[in-house]
């Protein structure tokens, strides 16, 4: 029996982490419809930023310059749609003080003189509201309603309530963004319409994630895929590939293993609807030499190679049982291996200079 499965996603996340007017500038118009050409999406993902000021705040600033606003994310779903993509609203809170998300975290019982867990859902679904909202109006194809809380994904009544409020107004998918390692630490999936995570899993990790997701997706049935997935062109990045700050020496080949690795796993998986590239910028004038975003890099052929041969009317194609084959790593610097790497290091120098020579002009 097929696995359950959604329209294909083949999404890159754009713009993420946006202030004020970073949408609405020639760069940024220049950015979409280049991502738009090279890589052939069928998606595309708008990561929305609010603001608290520390882990143990319960106030979620939306209004500020910060974040993007309403004209700006209008222009962009309007720019998208015309041009046949689908859209996925993504809603996400950061912490000002530079924690990550994951550790925003309350007492488990309310206590009247300290922050309290319901306070800050009650901030927080207003804020989901908010944009829940303008994505009934502008016809947003997928709604997300959190990104990588692992510290309150415990919090299962106040999520089923917050998923039913969105309901309530917005009439597409909803899904919530798991962290890594994650996708089988929720018992809410049902209140989802898919279940959906952050694929930034180490090499040697590849084949026991996907044999535990495989279970989540057969518990709850209900489609799966990642919502965010990438690799910065650093040496050992591959290893690291949700690390941001992991420093090294440029290597296009990390990158490019990293998603060969990725994408031969998702391919042969039967139960993956798809996949989110992590990341384009609004402004790529301005790209460092070691980051996510694929452009004039070897990686970014083998992303536009897998959309193309995954594109939706290929897709049906590759509703079969999961072969256990499929779940072998991609092969590291072993003896067998080692000609093969070589190989691939010589095609990623080559594909790396011409890139160097694309971005000086």
């Amino acid at each position: 029996m097929p696995y359950p499965l959604i329209a294909r996603v083949n999404a890159v996340n754009y713009g993420a982490s946006a202030h004020r007017g970073a949408w609405s500038t020639p760069e940024s118009a220049f950015s979409l419809e280049l991502m738009i050409e090279r890589l052939n999406p069928t998606h595309v993902v708008l990561s929305i930023v609010a603001f608290q000021k520390t882990a143990q705040s319960t106030d979620i600033d939306y209004t500020s310059a910060k974040t993007v606003d309403v004209q700006e994310i209008r222009a962009v779903v309007e720019r998208l749609h015309s041009a046949g993509l689908r859209v996925i609203l993504k809603p996400m809170v950061n912490v000002l003080d530079g924690t990550w998300r994951a550790f925003i975290c309350f007492f488990d019982v309310d206590v009247r003189t300290e922050p309290t867990w319901s306070l800050w859902f009650a901030s927080y679904t207003k804020f989901q509201l908010h944009f829940a909202r303008l994505a009934q109006e502008m016809g947003v194809e997928m709604f997300v309603v959190g990104c990588e809380m692992c510290m309150a994904q415990h919090r299962e009544q106040e999520w089923r309530k917050l998923i039913a409020d969105v309901r309530s107004i917005y009439t597409g998918l909803v899904t919530y963004n798991a962290d890594k390692f994650q996708e089988d630490k929720i018992d809410w999936w049902d209140a989802c319409d898919l279940i959906s995570s952050s694929g930034y899993y180490p090499m040697d990790c590849w084949s026991d994630a996907f044999r535990r997701i495989e279970k989540v997706v057969t518990r709850f049935n209900k489609p799966f895929a990642f919502l965010e997935a990438g690799c910065r062109n650093v040496e050992g990045a591959m290893d690291r590939p949700g690390k941001h700050d992991h420093r090294g020496a440029r290597s296009d080949l990390d990158q490019l293993q990293y998603y060969t690795a990725l994408f031969s796993a998702c391919e042969s998986s039967g139960f993956v609807s798809g996949v989110c590239i992590w990341d384009w910028p609004a402004d790529i004038s301005s790209l460092s030499e070691l980051r996510y975003c694929p452009l004039n890099r070897p990686a970014e052929k083998i992303i536009r190679a897998h959309f193309d041969r995954t594109s939706p009317d290929q897709f049906e194609k590759m509703r079969k049982p999961l072969p256990k084959a499929a779940l072998r790593p991609f092969p590291r610097k072993s003896k067998g291996t080692k000609l093969l790497v070589k190989i691939m290091r010589k095609i990623a120098s080559t594909f790396s200079r011409l890139g160097d020579r694309i971005d000086q002009k």
